[in-house]
């Protein structure tokens, strides 16, 4: 139980701000995309946002890797050398699977493509440089720090997949729903628009920006007086982690659910304690 003499921290409404910035940036892209009328006739938008599942895989993957860091934080230089073993480890794992996929003669000829190696190189850089400059500068609690970046991870991985499945079904079916009462019933209300290229053009790119609006979330829940107060992150709930297990696992990862959100509150608590003086009762 929670020490009723802890004061928990409210809500940093800096951290949530710096947090929800860039996700926020990129579905205001998404966005004003999806309502461009004037749009050149072109199929690079298709392979974007197919694009983007692993690039969103791999940056919940590097997130949850800056949590361990944290975790183990003594100084910003041993850990920025850390985190930058744990990405060349990762560099080399993902090396070696696109070899085993692709094989070694369609691997490199990839790898050595120019268009191709602008693609990675950009985020890639970019997730680097984000990961090295949070270790550096960082001034906080790194155990804190840690307990929040690993619960914002496990919540963009749990996001992710739910972004791939069911809700684009769920979408597609309420909108066909839609469409045959339309076909049998007279409804007083504008005309769905016709199911072209253009309107699936549209309903992809806010798709995204669904996606990335709901990571903003995510990422700013972690700084709230609600994870202050109980450690439980935004998707945690047991109906939530239901949908993103399968039915064989979904006992074993109730309880391991569970177990991480005590663990978390647990640290959370100790190391509020330690700075306000208070003991926590055993």
């Amino acid at each position: 139980m929670p020490d009723s003499r802890l004061r928990v921290p409210a809500t940093d409404w800096s951290a949530v701000t710096v947090s929800m910035l860039m996700p926020v940036a990129i579905a205001a892209g998404f966005v004003h995309a999806a309502m461009t009328a004037d749009w050149i006739e072109s199929e690079t938008w298709v392979y974007g946002l197919l694009l983007l599942v692993p690039f969103e895989f791999v940056r919940a993957l590097v997130y949850s890797i800056l949590g361990d860091t944290f975790r183990s934080f003594e100084s910003p230089t041993q850990a920025v050398r850390s985190f930058l073993v744990s990405m060349l480890i990762l560099l080399v794992m993902g090396l070696i699977f696109g070899i085993y996929v692709l094989g070694f003669r369609d691997f490199f000829a990839a790898v050595t493509d120019l268009g191709i190696l602008r693609i990675i190189s950009v985020p890639a850089a970019i997730l680097l440089a984000d990961g090295i400059i949070a270790l550096y500068f960082f001034r906080g609690n790194p155990r804190i720090q840690a307990v929040r970046i690993q619960a914002a991870a496990d919540d963009l991985v749990d996001w992710l997949q739910l972004a791939l499945f069911p809700t684009p079904f769920v979408f597609g079916l309420m909108w066909a729903g839609v469409y045959w009462l339309r076909s049998r019933v007279t409804i007083d209300a504008a005309p769905l628009p016709d199911v072209d290229e253009e309107t699936v053009r549209s309903a992809a790119l806010l798709y995204a920006a669904y996606y990335f609006a709901g990571k903003a979330i995510l990422l700013a829940h972690v700084h709230g007086a609600g994870f202050n107060g109980s450690g439980r992150r935004l998707l945690g709930a047991r109906w939530i982690q239901w949908l993103t297990t399968k039915p064989e696992n979904r006992k074993e990862n109730a309880l391991k659910e569970a177990a991480n959100q005590k663990q978390r509150w647990s640290t959370l608590q100790s190391e509020w304690a330690s700075y306000s003086g208070v003991v926590s009762e055993r």
